[in-house]
């Protein structure tokens, strides 16, 4: 018959079934099992009874005390369940600790202590209970086995009545975090980071002086010599025609002339437009309730950081307008009529430029939950050329009736687009 000894430790005892429910022998694969309480573990768990991490364990640690001290009665050998016995070692280990690389001033040494002296006396297999890693650890050069109970043999995890109430008050809480207004701003149509994009160079995509020059060439008026008829003679009608034809080609001429200067300021002013437009990029923001409650008298302001203005998208140049080619028949075109956009009636989302151009500001009468809004498209300037490659931020700022402003960043990087050639502006 193998014979086999276990120590148990707290571990076990706080967090498993009670240790008369346990198949040892089947754990051990002995057939007779001497399970064993030493003084570490009284201990131990009358320090749980009073100062346990929880309720919880300090009700557990409660019961088993009661439980092992009505035992402790009970005449020896005292039966556990069968082919297992119950022992109480009532002796503190008198091993001897820094020898055997142990310290009294920490717990796990103790049961090691204890089953080192039970293993020396008896001769047998020596085991102590526990899930303990840190025990575990302590073990692996030592003539001592861990042996940690299956699963099936844990306790539930229990809530104790404070952890309800705290739990229950946390519910409640958010249950009124729901109830607000949680406005949130980010880009529109964006995930992650932002790029801006600012080409060094956008090549015009119009025709050059010299194709407009090859498509309307000069007329040509030869020497401006009136040409006789081809019997020698000259008569008065002949003399009025060439003079006529002559007249009419350097009028014309004058005309093509005059256009191939104003095609010129046009193709220069057309330049300097794609310039600008390297230096402006158009960004959408929206806003969001991701609340329970609606958000009245929203406002938002978005500032622009160092190297960079907000600008009205009037105040971006028009394409300029190209000369009408030379023609016989001129015609006087009409441009149709451009309305002031500050004359329409404001709107939730409008984006408005600061007179400094620094920031940006957009308002919402109300945004309900669950909904949002996109602003409308603001345009940012590239003061500062050197900003391109670099990432800055925007700083943000949420105001609303129903709580206090809520400021924030959102990043960016400004990007280099390169050299577009020819690109469709």
């Amino acid at each position: 018959m193998t014979e086999s000894n276990i120590v148990i430790d707290a571990n076990v005892v706080l967090h498993y079934q009670r240790i008369d429910q346990i198949d040892w022998v089947s754990l051990t694969g002995a057939n007779h099992c001497s399970v064993i309480v030493v003084p570490a573990l009284m201990r131990e768990l009358e320090r749980k009874k009073a100062t346990g991490s929880s309720a919880v364990i300090k009700k557990r640690a409660g019961k088993a005390v009661d439980f092992l001290a009505k035992r402790m009665d009970e005449p020896d050998p005292i039966a556990l369940r069968p082919g297992c016995t119950l022992s109480f070692r009532d002796n503190e280990p008198l091993i001897d600790f820094p020898s055997n690389r142990l310290s009294v001033s920490v717990d796990d040494d103790h049961y090691i202590a204890s089953a080192l002296e039970v293993a020396q006396e008896s001769r047998q297999p020596t085991f102590i209970a526990s899930a303990d890693s840190g025990l575990k650890l302590k073990l692996r050069a030592r003539p001592i086995s861990i042996l940690v109970p299956p699963e099936a043999y844990r306790l539930q995890d229990e809530v104790d009545s404070e952890t309800k109430e705290l739990r229950e008050a946390k519910r409640e809480l958010e249950k009124i975090k729901n109830a607000r207004p949680r406005l949130t701003l980010q880009f529109n149509d964006c995930e992650g980071k932002l790029e801006l994009l600012f080409p060094e160079k956008i090549a015009p995509n119009i025709r050059t002086l010299e194709e407009v020059m090859r498509d309307h060439p000069l007329n040509e008026v030869g020497t401006g010599e009136i040409t006789a008829s081809p019997l020698g003679k000259t008569t008065d009608l002949s003399l009025l025609g060439q003079a006529t034809s002559l007249a009419w080609r350097e009028r014309e001429n004058e005309r093509i002339r005059a256009y191939y200067d104003a095609y010129d300021q046009y193709f220069s002013e057309y330049e300097a437009w794609l310039s600008e437009l390297c230096q402006i990029d158009w960004i959408a923001f929206r806003i969001e309730n991701l609340g329970g409650a609606a958000a009245t008298n929203v406002g938002i302001t978005v500032a622009a950081p160092e190297g960079t203005v907000w600008i009205d998208e009037d105040d971006i140049p028009d394409r300029p307008k190209e000369p009408d080619k030379p023609s016989a028949f001129a015609i006087t075109r009409i441009e149709p009529l451009a309305y002031p956009r500050n004359l329409n009636p404001p709107r939730d989302g409008d984006v408005y430029v600061r007179e400094d151009g620094r920031s940006i500001f957009a308002k919402c009468g109300q945004l309900n939950p669950g909904c949002g809004l996109s602003l409308e498209k603001a345009v940012l300037r590239l003061s500062d050329s050197a900003m391109i490659g670099t990432s800055s931020s925007f700083r943000t700022r949420i105001s609303f009736t129903e709580g206090e402003p809520i400021e924030g960043q959102l990043p960016f990087a400004m990007v280099s687009g390169g050299v577009i050639e020819r690109g469709d502006t």
